[in-house]
């Protein structure tokens, strides 16, 4: 759909297609069935760019270092 790169024979896609567009929760509506035809790149690619991204994670916590525990040690004395 995407780039055009072969990754499976029409009909097992379009028979997986069948299968779970709109009966899967995952591929709900039209846009989330597309990533069932599309190449693993494609796929990837397409999920990491939608709306619900499910590689998008929180703020990255901030590093403790030596001083930090050091400065808390010194606080509880």
């Amino acid at each position: 759909i995407e780039c055009g790169k072969p990754f499976g024979v029409k009909s097992t896609v379009e028979r997986i297609v069948a299968q779970l567009a709109g009966k899967h929760s995952m591929f709900a509506d039209s846009e989330a069935s597309r990533l069932i035809r599309m190449c693993d790149d494609c796929r990837i690619n397409a999920q990491y760019h939608s709306t619900d991204n499910p590689f998008a994670m929180g703020e990255r916590p901030r590093v403790r270092t030596t001083e930090d525990y050091l400065r808390d040690r010194s606080k509880d004395h």
